[in-house]
């Protein structure tokens, strides 16, 4: 570790609190902005929020919100990390995912904050690390993307290079554990940072071995995630179903061999559409390229370490049966936060000018948020809803087709403790209760609320309009409140509220 310039402890806290809070309150304009205009999904803001209640309930429960293959959600994902942060449910309620995703994000900068602390003794170039990592493009379309557990996979990945860089092997183990419980994905991207870091640290002789055990582990870990603990929670009959390079083979096997057969084939697959009957993919993988250079990621055809620690993600998201993982939008970026970030602060800590580290690295932070602003009225990607992310456009800041207020009024007619169904966009809002289900799903549900004017997925408005028809002619549901956005339903029996 190289001695820290002088200054003053408290001046840097103060530091690097102000860039943390503007950031969060980017952040917020984003998520809770979504979420309080009812653009949150069943898919995943109410699946992860049901599934943490039920764990803060000290029970695994059944998955019931939506029809799925599997009977609890650790047949879809085994993310054991929810059982961690499931208590933070009494303190947030439906809000503890969005807090849990945001002070993710802040607490990874923090970790890349302390590496570059650790590694050089320029005063401020670890708080400008900090903007840098916060201004990653993948965090601001994983935010207007609900939330993900790779998310908090993600946001580890800074602590466990700082505690290895350290010599800390048990924190860092403890770091590496913590992201492997994050979902059984991280751990196929856990096999190539270990061998990454491997390559990294070859010249250490106490390092590279550990960071090889590393990558046994992960490996250890995916077995058991996709070998046993999932099949135990899917239905009889149904297989894992994330497996999305059913273009290239039936199988993970079979995908392989025919992509290292195939390589000329392969290679122009990670740049250009490889569906051909979807044209408008066309431009989403050097959309995520460009970038990916835009942010910094040049340095990775320097630091081939990195790249390697990359590949699986790269793998994942450009060969994928689904173009909607290619583009910069939803999720699938996150991964290239980190190791980016990374890559560039373990180059420029080795630069002998200060004055060139600053330059850089205060230039990077301009380029990189600056892209990220511009993408987001400027995105080719056909599914991408410039509502959900672009924060300078007064289209994030309303609802067109109904006022939210009318779906607040209607949610006063729902007890708290009664078991509910509720179209797509009012779920997330209602779901932190023992029994909850996505709309047309009902079951016993004993208060029905629908969005006249919202998203109706996975059923069309007039298939709502037929089973609402059903709902009140053959089970008798009473409707106890309408207006123009929203109307409630009562299940006969049930008491009605005060």
């Amino acid at each position: 570790m190289k001695p820290l310039t002088t200054v003053s402890p408290i001046r840097s806290r103060i530091v690097l609190a102000t860039i943390f809070l503007v950031f969060a309150g980017l952040y917020c304009c984003i998520s809770v902005v979504n979420h309080l205009l009812f653009r949150t999904h069943t898919g995943d803001y109410a699946y992860y929020s049901h599934a943490i209640y039920q764990f803060s309930q000290f029970r695994l429960g059944e998955y019931m919100v939506t029809t799925g293959p599997y009977w609890h959600t650790f047949g879809d994902h085994f993310e054991p990390i929810l059982l961690l942060v499931a208590p933070l449910r009494y303190l947030f309620g439906q809000w503890t995912v969005i807090v849990m995703q945001i002070g993710g994000i802040l607490f990874g900068a923090w970790g890349l904050f302390r590496y570059v602390r650790y590694r050089t003794g320029r005063a401020w170039l670890p708080h400008l690390a900090a903007a840098y990592f916060c201004s990653f493009w993948g965090i601001y379309s994983a935010l207007a993307f609900d939330f993900h557990a790779s998310v908090l996979a993600a946001m580890l990945v800074p602590w466990f290079f700082d505690a290895f860089e350290r010599d800390r092997f048990r924190h860092a183990l403890i770091w590496y554990v913590l992201f492997l419980m994050c979902a059984e994905k991280a751990a196929i991207w856990g096999m190539f940072i270990g061998l990454g870091a491997a390559l990294m640290y070859r010249r250490d002789r106490r390092k590279w071995p550990v960071a090889l055990l590393g990558s046994v582990l992960a490996f250890g870990w995916l077995m058991l995630a996709v070998k046993v603990i999932i099949p135990y929670f899917l239905k009889e009959g149904e297989v894992y179903r994330h497996f999305r390079l059913k273009h290239w083979g039936e199988t993970t096997g079979e995908a392989f061999v025919y992509l290292a057969t195939h390589p000329l084939e392969a290679l122009s697959a990670f740049f250009f559409n490889h569906l051909p009957d979807y044209p408008r993919g066309d431009h989403l993988k050097l959309e995520s390229y460009k970038m990916i250079l835009l942010s910094g990621g040049l340095i990775l055809l320097w630091r081939p370490q990195f790249l390697l620690m990359l590949f699986p993600i790269f793998v994942g998201k450009m060969l994928n049966d689904l173009s909607v993982n290619w583009g910069i939008n939803i999720h699938h970026s996150i991964e290239f936060v980190p190791i980016i970030a990374l890559a560039v602060m373990g180059w420029l800590v080795k630069l002998k000018s200060a004055r060139l580290q600053y330059g850089i690295l205060g230039f990077l932070v301009v380029l990189t948020l600056t892209s990220t602003f511009v993408s987001w009225s400027t995105r080719y990607e056909p599914h991408y809803r410039r509502s959900h992310s672009d924060v300078f456009w007064e289209g994030h800041w309303k609802r067109e087709r109904y006022d939210p207020a009318d779906i607040y009024e209607a949610m006063e007619y729902i007890p708290d403790e009664v078991s509910v169904s509720a179209t797509e966009c009012i779920l997330p809002h209602v779901v932190m209760r023992d029994t909850a289900y996505r709309y047309p799903k009902y079951n016993d549900a004993a208060y029905v609320i629908i969005c006249l004017k919202g998203d109706t997925y996975p059923a069309d408005r007039e298939e709502i309009e037929w089973r609402t028809e059903v709902l009140i002619e053959k089970k008798k549901y009473v409707e106890i409140f309408r207006n123009e956005s929203a109307v409630v339903y009562r299940r006969p029996g049930v008491p009605p509220t005060n």
